[in-house]
């Protein structure tokens, strides 16, 4: 088998051959000084690791990866011996300088990729390196001998030894492929490592021939359960809000039955951050989810608070990676919350008494979907990331000066089964955050993907939750400049959660053309925060100058859309008078809850990472799969939202543009000629009072004061 890495096959992104590493010397350049690991038998944390049977056997495999990685002394020895190795040609210093926007003409990183690649071509390291972190552990902190290590630094001496035939290992930005141990890339054809893909959505959506596909009854929730059913062995996950206690109840069934059980929750969310200065949770706590990480605890699972630098902000689960042919992967856009994975909606979370005054009809879950897939080697993946966040307790990157930071993990493929349509290959790419994509999701993997998609193969559909990535916004831009260039049309369509489509941040706001304008209100506690105030065209903005005609601008911002009425925020009322309950104004709240592009053969189905910069600090997972199917069932997931299938009178839904407008008019702003084009907002008149009376309709509550997007879920 010759292992290499390679991003994607070529129907994505073409096989790199430049040569980047200068690897061919690296014997001249491996002297190592006594004092190198004086300090790698000092990391306090550790896990026995086996003997890989196999270069298959990529549970072993990726133990030895991350405990070696996850060492600050480690990763410094690498550094330092790996210096000139990691040294770049100018055509790639050029292109990280591109997606960086600084010099990176040295990269002090191996990524995690790298790393495998080189135990792949050093088995005799494996049982060495294994016994090095079992003596390591039985240390235990205490200082090591000088023949400790002495014997050790030659050890690693030698991984440098052997690399005169690594010029594969020519591009830190490219995926860590999981072959199989008869794979060949000479041929280009590899054994299918997952199978049996399965999507499923919460919410009507349209298949290829057009068809409606509607929603199980018991949607999400029921997935997840049949999930951990069918555990025999192992189950793990991680997620950000958990408060299904169904979904406790089967997880602590499968512990009952002899499955191992491990269950991250974010810190927060299940009340386990204390503030200090109060001795009581921190803000955000909630005691539905504490009540399932109580549950959990009380009956044998092991459940952890995991605490974060952003979000953990995972959506993920892995089953029997240890058992040959029986591992499994669940990726979800939503969180195991009732309004996320229960096909009820809110309702559910009110008492019987407010029950009875909701209209069951209005009540939907967040727009979510998650997909499911056999595979040995993605349920060894998956569970090597949810080790590093649950057992090993990582925080943060290596650039956070974090003792325990992730190791840099680059991205990792696996390839799928052939489609008889199409004969192309099905792979999926697999990064986490943090410290995936290089420590740059939204410019190393989400833009460069968005680069390769062939358009002609299908246009190009997105849904998002929060979108404020610069990197990915200017993606589509040049993706739309590229497109236009080659005098094809540039089919392109989004659907935004309605609050933070205009948003001051919102990068829809700014493929509209259009800009908030804000004022500075001081608050109760003395904080300042920007207001928005209204909204206004951006003159001359860069989205104008590719769609040059007034025609095509209005064609141009009318694809950029806002959520159907049936999503927002709608307060309970009885005799015109909200509701109370606990304290609190009883609402429904429905959301678009995706974080989905789609364009050729290419979707980022199952993704949990929101297309922005704060989601870059986040425990997030982020794929990319290569399928002409799921890529058409992303599209209809989009189409579906965008034409309100669902809704009483289906039809386009309105544009982020016109939604700006409307809440400007609303604010008093002022009436620019610009707003002509949203119709009703003139009415018959051109007045300000005419225009006014037109937004008086019935919508969803207007949620404006939505200042940052740090806390999106």
């Amino acid at each position: 088998m010759n292992q290499r890495l390679v991003l994607a096959p070529k129907s994505l992104i073409a096989f790199t051959t430049v040569g980047v590493l200068s690897l061919a010397n690296c014997k001249a350049r491996s002297g190592a000084s006594d004092n190198d690991l004086k300090f790698i038998a000092h990391d306090k944390f550790h896990e026995v690791c086996e003997v890989p049977s196999s270069k298959e056997d990529y549970n072993a495999l990726f133990c030895i990866a991350r405990n070696i990685l996850t060492r600050p002394s480690a990763r410094e020895f690498h550094r330092k011996h790996f210096k000139d190795v990691l040294n770049v040609n100018k055509e790639m210093a050029d292109r990280l300088k591109m997606l960086f926007d600084k010099d990176s003409s040295q990269i002090r990183d191996l990524t995690e990729g790298q790393y495998l690649a080189i135990l792949m071509r050093n088995e005799h390291m494996w049982e060495p390196l294994v016994k090095y972190l079992s003596e390591v552990a039985r240390l235990n902190g205490k200082d090591p001998s000088q023949a400790f290590k002495d014997k050790w630094t030659e050890l690693f001496k030698s991984t440098l030894d052997n690399l005169d035939d690594l010029q594969a290992l020519n591009d830190p930005l490219e995926a860590f492929v999981l072959i199989g141990e008869d794979d060949d890339f000479k041929s280009k054809k590899f054994s299918p490592q997952y199978r049996n893909l399965r999507l499923t959505v919460n919410h009507a959506y349209l298949g290829p021939d057009g068809q409606v596909i509607k929603p199980s009854s018991d949607g999400l929730k029921g997935e997840w359960i049949r999930f951990i059913k069918s555990a025999k062995k192992e189950f793990a996950m991680n997620i950000f809000d958990f408060d299904l206690m169904d979904v406790a109840d089967a997880i602590v069934a499968a512990r009952k039955r002899g499955v191992s059980a491990r269950v991250g929750i974010d810190a927060t969310v299940s009340c386990q951050k204390i503030d200090s200065r109060t001795g009581k949770p921190k803000a955000g706590c909630r005691e539905k989810v504490l009540a399932v990480f109580n549950e959990l605890k009380e009956n044998g699972v092991s459940v952890f608070g995991v605490d974060s630098p952003g979000l953990n902000h995972q959506k993920m689960a892995a089953i029997d990676w240890s058992l040959k042919g029986k591992g499994k992967v669940l990726l979800s856009s939503g969180n195991l919350t009732q309004s996320c994975s229960g096909q009820e909606g809110d309702f559910e979370d009110f008492s019987p008494e407010i029950q009875k005054h909701i209209d069951r009809r209005r009540s939907l879950p967040n727009a979510n979907h998650l997909i499911v897939f056999e595979s040995d080697f993605g349920a060894a993946l998956v569970n090597s990331e949810l080790t590093k966040t649950l057992d090993l307790g990582l925080r943060g990157t290596v650039d956070s000066g974090s003792t325990r930071a992730y190791p840099v993990s680059g991205a990792f493929q696996i390839f799928g089964e052939v489609d008889p349509k199409t004969k192309e290959q099905s792979s999926m790419i697999m990064a986490f955050t943090p410290g995936g994509g290089y420590k740059n999701m939204n410019a190393v993997f989400l833009s460069q993907i968005i680069q390769k998609m062939d358009l002609k193969k299908g246009p190009m559909r997105m849904a998002q939750f929060a979108y404020s990535s610069q990197d990915v916004r200017n993606s589509i831009l040049k993706k739309a400049k590229d497109t236009l260039k080659s005098h094809a049309s540039f089919d392109f369509i989004s659907v935004g959660d309605t609050p933070f489509s205009v948003q001051g941040w919102s990068k829809f706001l700014e493929m509209s053309d259009m800009r908030a304008t804000t004022k500075d209100d001081v608050r109760e506690s003395g904080r300042t925060v920007k207001v928005t105030t209204g909204y206004e065209p951006i003159p001359d903005g860069e989205w104008s100058n590719v769609f040059s005609s007034k025609e095509k601008l209005k064609q141009w911002r009318d694809q950029v859309r806002i959520a159907p009425r049936r999503f927002g925020e709608f307060p309970v009322k009885v005799d015109g008078k909200s509701l109370v309950e606990n304290g609190r104004e009883v609402k429904i709240t429905v959301k678009i809850h995706h974080k989905l592009i789609a364009g050729g053969s290419v979707s980022t189905l199952g993704t949990s990472f929101n297309f922005s910069e704060g989601a870059e600090t986040n425990n997030e997972q982020m794929i990319a799969i290569v399928d002409q199917r799921l890529a058409d069932a992303a599209r209809g997931i989009v189409n579906a939202l965008a034409e309100d299938i669902e809704g009483t009178n289906p039809g386009p839904t309105k544009s982020v543009f016109c939604e700006a407008a409307r809440r400007s008019l609303k604010k008093g702003g002022p009436l620019v000629k610009e707003f002509a084009v949203c119709g009703s907002l003139q009415s018959s008149s051109s007045t300000q009072a005419a225009a006014q009376a037109a937004v008086e309709e019935t919508e969803p509550t207007d949620s404006d004061d939505l200042s940052g997007e740090d806390g999106v879920n």
